[in-house]
């Protein structure tokens, strides 16, 4: 499991996404070289997939976050119920 780096600095956060709001790119998102993402669930459930090791997703629940790695294919999929935003650093 990631964690973002000390030196890493928040510098914004997409808006709250669901299952019917959530941009194409995020069906499959790459984050740019120096850019790290913190997925945090707000409601519902999430799958977080890792586009190199598919068959192992991440299933992230309220309250819970996961960390992104700079240039890591991933994507996820949201529950109907789930709200969801990535802040970026």
């Amino acid at each position: 499991k990631s964690s973002i780096p000390d030196t890493a600095q928040k510098y914004g956060e997409s808006p709250v996404f669901t299952a019917e709001t959530i941009p194409d790119k995020f069906t499959k998102y790459k984050h740019k070289a120096g850019v790290w993402g913190k997925l945090c669930v707000l409601e519902g459930m999430i799958e977080y997939v890792n586009a190199e090791d598919p068959a192992n997703p991440i299933n992230l629940r309220h309250g819970e976050h996961v960390v992104i790695e700079p240039k890591k294919y991933h994507y996820v999929r949201p529950d109907r119920d789930a709200r969801f935003f990535v802040e970026f650093y």
